[in-house]
């Protein structure tokens, strides 16, 4: 649970995003419904003094395990490369995240390190993956 400063600060983060990058967080709703499924985006990041852009995606639990995160991965990937011009995306995953993980690797990403992160409060290892422009998109 997040107080009502913690949502406005996350809120006032997306927008300065959006201004400085031209992308950040987008709702993803279904096509046939306009059901809420979550929300996912492009972000930028930094990474043991590196920065990165990485695919990042929240997806409601109910939509969970029906291949909504893929396709929204896939959509995020040409998003990057088509519209922004970037030329390499990452995402990352904590080791115990095996959902997540499976998602990367269909995609076609391909593990580059891993790192520790804190995550409430605790050293947390993540793995990153990456994908570059011209590769090709599973």
């Amino acid at each position: 649970t997040y107080t009502d400063i913690e949502v406005a600060q996350w809120f006032q983060r997306i927008q300065a995003e959006y201004i400085s990058n031209g992308y950040s967080y987008y709702i993803v709703e279904k096509i046939d419904s306009n059901q809420l499924i979550g929300i996912a985006g492009l972000l930028k990041t930094t990474i043991n003094k590196q920065e990165y852009t990485e695919i990042a995606y929240i997806v409601k639990e109910e939509f969970q395990k029906h291949g909504y995160a893929t396709l929204i991965s896939k959509q995020l990937i040409e998003l990057a490369f088509n519209k922004f011009q970037l030329t390499q995306i990452i995402a990352q995953s904590n080791v115990e995240n095996f959902a997540s993980q499976k998602v990367i690797k269909n995609i076609g990403m391909t593990y580059d390190f891993s790192y520790l992160r804190l995550q409430n409060n605790r050293a947390c290892e993540y793995q990153i993956y990456s994908i570059k422009a011209n590769s090709k998109i599973e």
